[in-house]
């Protein structure tokens, strides 16, 4: 069994500090400390999860990363697949990175989020889709 760390559901990485302030900064940046900005929080930011006692091993599997802040050398695990969730799935009949997202505000002024169309910058820079000479537009680039 690993060492015990730290992970939150909607995080990215794993903590060996409970305190770890670069999961406190994390946290941070999705805070909402107005009411104008509660309104564009609710669509674009995530639920914020708080942190739970796991095994590295866990952590790892389940694709979290280690915090670079806090974990030891010796202690860092990294997952075992290659693509780190870059995946296409088909989205209204669209071929779409099942990770990533898309998101701006539309001509009204409403935030919009949608899934970013595969390849994702991420699945052509880990090798998991050719590098295309043309841009999406057909136009060389």
């Amino acid at each position: 069994m690993g060492a015990i760390v730290y992970a939150s559901a909607g995080g990215r990485k794993y903590h060996f500090d409970r305190r770890c302030r670069a999961f406190e900064n994390g946290q941070q940046l999705n805070d909402v400390d107005t009411p104008d900005d509660a309104y564009l929080a609710s669509w674009v930011y995530r639920k914020l999860h708080p942190l739970k006692q796991m095994s590295s091993q866990k952590a790892a599997m389940d694709g979290k990363l280690p915090c670079l802040a806090c974990v030891p050398l010796h202690l860092q695990q990294m997952p075992e697949a290659r693509d780190f969730g870059h995946r296409p799935v088909e989205v209204w009949g669209e071929p779409c990175c099942i990770r990533c997202r898309d998101q701006g505000i539309d001509e009204y002024g409403d935030p919009w989020i949608h899934p970013t169309l595969w390849p994702c910058t991420s699945a052509i820079v880990l090798g998991l889709a050719p590098r295309d000479t043309a841009d999406r537009t057909g136009a060389a680039a």
